[in-house]
């Protein structure tokens, strides 16, 4: 009898450990920022990439040889490389130029896991 209730009460412990285990990995829609507001060039990242990279990366400047970063269409084609230097590497913008904030950070996140759209 000992020995059935201790099989019943482990075996309970282990359940109850999987359930909280399965249920605190999940993330939910409503704990990803990115569903929340989605970013796209239109509502978000113009303004940050007007202020951040537009500035070099225009016709004229010696940055536009890398892209010129005015319009969606001049830019559509380097988004990746971007991204890439923007948020992986983090040298863009060079660093005598004002950086990104952690949110603007977040943005190209949510943008880019949002397949950059327009």
């Amino acid at each position: 009898m000992k020995h059935n209730f201790t099989i019943a009460t482990l075996s309970l412990a282990c359940i109850i450990v999987l359930a909280a285990a399965c249920t605190s990995s999940k993330k939910t829609a409503s704990q990803d920022p990115c569903q929340k507001a989605p970013a796209t060039y239109t509502s978000t990242m113009k303004a940050i990439i007007d202020a951040k990279c537009a500035g070099c990366h225009q016709t004229g400047k010696k940055a536009a040889r890398d892209g010129v970063f005015t319009s969606y269409a001049e830019m559509s084609a380097s988004l990746g490389h971007m991204y890439h230097e923007a948020v992986d590497e983090k040298t863009m913008p060079p660093s005598k130029a004002t950086q990104l904030t952690a949110e603007e950070l977040a943005a190209w996140k949510c943008w880019q896991k949002n397949g950059y759209k327009e």
